[in-house]
Parts: C-alpha cells; sequence; structure tokens
C-alpha cells in the first residue's frame, strides 16, 4: 500500500493505492466505522470520495 496525504485550507486529501481490495471494499469499511462518521460523497471502479465529519 502506499499513501500520499495533502491538506489546504481545511481540506484534506488522501492518495492510497492498494493492490488487494476494491473502492468498494474500502466504502464498506470506512462507512462501518462508527468513529469516523464518514459519509461515501462518489464512488468509481477505481477511486473513492469520502467526506469524514
Amino acid at each position: 500500500m502506499q499513501m500520499k496525504a495533502t491538506s489546504s485550507e481545511g481540506t484534506a486529501e488522501m492518495d492510497v493505492k492498494i493492490n488487494s481490495a476494491t473502492s468498494s471494499d474500502l466504502a464498506n469499511s470506512l462507512t462501518k466505522n462508527s468513529s469516523l462518521n464518514a459519509k461515501v460523497v462518489d464512488q468509481t471502479q477505481d477511486s473513492l470520495e469520502v467526506e469524514v465529519q
């Protein structure tokens, strides 16, 4: 897994490259974790946009 994170003006962006999971797998894991309070904003086969409050 490779990860790169950046932030600017209240917005954070993280690029994660994973070989063994799909964006759907990641979306399910993030939304099931109640401590993150994550909401999937956009999802394609190769990408995932999540809002965390």
